[in-house]
């Protein structure tokens, strides 16, 4: 059974893979602030530009975010939630689920 924390990695790695965007390494501030409108875009709920930062490293966090960011960020690979995600991610393979 995999964490919480390996799970978000899962996430972000899935979300690089549907951007196209390149390595999120050499992510600038103004992608993180276009993904943050993608997301509303896609999903109808927001993540801040600084919010999404944190999560990929970009700026000193410890611990996980908030459930209502890992439900916003899945919502934008197709899940319902992240229990959803991690109920379909978490076999112990590295099968990727997306429905």
């Amino acid at each position: 059974m995999q964490n919480d924390e390996a799970l978000l990695e899962i996430a972000k790695k899935l979300i690089e893979a549907e951007l196209c965007w390149g390595a999120s390494s050499s992510w600038k501030n103004q992608d993180f602030v276009a993904l943050s409108k993608k997301i509303a875009d896609n999903t109808g709920s927001s993540v801040s530009a600084i919010t999404l930062k944190r999560i990929w490293g970009k700026v000193r966090y410890t611990g996980l975010p908030q459930t209502y960011t890992l439900n916003t960020l899945v919502s934008f690979l197709g899940y319902e939630s992240w229990r959803d995600f991690v109920v379909k991610n978490d076999g112990g393979s590295a099968r990727f689920c997306r429905k």
